[in-house]
């Protein structure tokens, strides 16, 4: 839906070789760091959320991941994917056939359902278009930088849509924690480690020289960049910037106290 725009409690760095092979498994759940008894494949980038657009030949990461971790983050991304793909510019090629997820999602279109399904998908629109507002300026610092509002229309037909921020902070440090498996060799962020992510507009001038442009990776749903620093290679910053619009910054660091 052009014009709408994601409102959300939050704040919001990759670059290595051409093609990321797969790491070994170490028996350790990527999320929350606990020895695999159940394992299960995490989609790094959410197995939904790759657009129309996504080539063939992409690899679609997947990383060990306890059935718990799985199921918690699964339901994040699917309640996200909805509120999220009213929020982009589905013209976009990093876009194509996201907003036609999420009208199945919610029921629209789609004719041969159960009653029963039919009754959960119309329920989730009924909430989804009962939390939405006509766009407030005074909810401009709380907006997803990426997720409007849209310029290009006028201000009065926007709406906002109220995104839960712990979710989108959760979902973002998942994605995170996969990337760095897949481009750390298999590293499982343990303490004294810490992950924190970041939201802004425009990639920092302090932060943009040292990414240098990298591959893709998971295609134009999802493009990634990192460095790290020569003195402690443990440490990392990342810019990821998911449908070419909502760019997330991540960085992996050691307290200075540790």
């Amino acid at each position: 839906m052009a014009g709408s725009l994601g409102l959300v409690e939050c704040y919001g760095v990759l670059d290595l070789a051409p093609k990321a092979k797969r790491p070994k498994n170490k028996g350790r759940c990527i999320h929350c760091r606990t020895a695999l008894t159940r394992p299960t494949r995490d989609h790094v980038f959410p197995a939904s959320w790759y657009p129309d657009s996504t080539p063939p030949n992409i690899e679609r990461w997947t990383a060990p991941s306890c059935a718990d971790c799985n199921q918690k983050f699964g339901a994040m991304e699917e309640m996200l994917l909805v509120r999220f793909a009213l929020c982009v510019d589905p013209r976009k090629q990093a876009t194509s056939g996201v907003w036609n997820k999420a009208r199945r999602t919610l029921g629209i279109g789609v004719n041969d359902l159960s009653q029963s399904e039919k009754r959960i998908r119309t329920a989730l629109k009924d909430e989804i278009l009962r939390n939405m507002k006509p766009y407030d300026g005074r909810a401009e610092p709380h907006v997803i930088p990426g997720f409007g509002p849209y310029t290009e229309f006028p201000m009065a037909p926007q709406i906002q849509i109220e995104i839960p921020a712990t979710a989108v902070h959760e979902v973002a440090k998942k994605i995170l924690r996969g990337c760095e498996f897949w481009l750390a060799h298999g590293r499982i962020v343990d303490p004294p480690y810490e992950l924190d992510v970041y939201m802004v507009e425009e990639t920092p001038e302090e932060i943009s020289r040292h990414l240098r442009s990298g591959p893709d990776y998971l295609g134009p749903g999802c493009r990634i960049r990192r460095a790290a620093p020569v003195d402690d290679p443990m440490s990392a910053i990342y810019e990821i910037l998911i449908w070419d619009s909502w760019k997330v910054f991540f960085s992996i660091l050691a307290p200075e106290n540790a």
